[in-house]
């Protein structure tokens, strides 16, 4: 089973995706955010240890 739980979140600029951690897990939850309707990555916090 995956540490992560994939969240899909839609605004009107962009469409990011988050790996939430399992509950009881320790660490950073890296999100990425991406142009709509394209691969083009405008935002991400990956910044996790």
């Amino acid at each position: 089973m995956s540490p992560y739980h994939v969240q899909v979140i839609n605004f009107p600029s962009m469409s990011c995706v988050n790996f939430a951690l399992s509950a009881g897990d320790v660490g950073g939850e890296p999100t990425y955010c991406y142009e709509p309707r394209t691969a083009r990555l405008v935002w991400e916090n990956s910044d996790v240890e």
